[in-house]
């Protein structure tokens, strides 16, 4: 399981408002090399499809590939400001869930992430899902800093 805290300087309903906005998820998936990006939001729902490339290590190149279709589900509950996480990882083994909590902290905002991932395959199950679950937390620094980016030059 792993978990990451984020800070940002806006309030919580800035951030929340951008952090669900389709023209933003579009802009920052281009940004960070994602192509074919789908956005369908539904009701407190926000749905990502996009493409995405992954460098696989050795061990993992028999269950892995290199250009993966993502499915990224996020269902908001706009009174408590909390999401429950899901992204399946098209014709993978791996899928990553967990829950989404944007609380106000001092005069800024603390974006918060739990999330668990695993793998369906025995033996060597644990190494990928360890695997994914750098890139999941690397994914979501980048994700992170570029927000903090653009949230910032909004003055």
């Amino acid at each position: 399981m792993g978990s990451v805290k984020f800070r940002f300087e806006q309030d919580p309903d800035t951030v929340m408002a951008f952090i669900r906005d389709p023209e933003v998820i579009k802009r920052r998936g281009t940004a960070l090399g994602e192509r074919n990006i789908q956005v369908v939001v539904d009701g407190n729902r926000v749905t990502t499809t996009r493409t995405v490339e992954a460098e696989i290590p050795a061990f993992a190149k028999k269950f892995l590939k290199p250009t993966n279709d993502v499915v990224e589900i996020k269902d908001w509950d706009p009174t408590t400001r909390t999401a429950k996480l899901d992204v399946d990882i098209k014709g993978a083994p791996t899928r990553v869930t967990g829950t989404i909590r944007i609380r106000p902290e001092g005069t800024g905002t603390s974006y918060e992430i739990d999330y668990q991932v695993s793998c369906s395959i025995p033996l060597v199950g644990k190494k990928i899902a360890d695997y994914a679950d750098d890139l999941t937390a690397k994914g979501m620094r980048e994700e992170y800093e570029w927000n903090k980016r653009e949230l910032d030059s909004r003055g």
